[in-house]
């Protein structure tokens, strides 16, 4: 079937490494610092990456930039505590995904009421910094 033929070749296709995608954060992870960070990185970005939905401003690039600029952007040291995390508003996480996709104009820039699921993401995004705070 044309649906099988589309898996098999799909399969086919090597993913790019880590470290060669722009929009990952590459640090160095045989350090207890980096390899921390990466962590943290993965664990937000798949927190929130939970369902795609038909915004062509906004892919899993949009998303890895977004928590990229988070963690290592000019406010990344504020964004990498799990308390400043456990309170992070849908306003906040809005603007890490309008800074990391360099989202100048207005008009275009993500608000709240217009970001798919936000509260959802909020939500996800508290659960796992208490889950880290609390645990680890």
């Amino acid at each position: 079937t044309d649906s099988a033929d589309t898996l098999r070749q799909d399969a086919t296709i090597s993913p790019l490494p880590w470290e060669e995608c722009d929009c990952h954060l590459v640090v160095d992870v045989t350090t207890d610092a980096g390899a921390e960070l990466t962590a943290l990185f993965v664990l937000l970005l798949d927190s929130m990456n939970f369902c795609f939905w038909p915004a062509g401003n906004f892919e899993y690039e949009q998303l890895s930039n977004g928590v990229k600029w988070a963690l290592a952007g000019p406010d990344g040291s504020k964004w990498r505590t799990m308390d400043s995390l456990a309170e992070a508003s849908a306003h906040d996480i809005c603007g890490w995904f309008n800074n990391g996709a360099r989202m100048v104009d207005e008009r275009e820039k993500w608000r709240p009421r217009d970001f798919p699921l936000i509260e959802e993401r909020v939500r996800l995004v508290h659960e796992l910094a208490c889950c880290l705070r609390d645990n680890f």
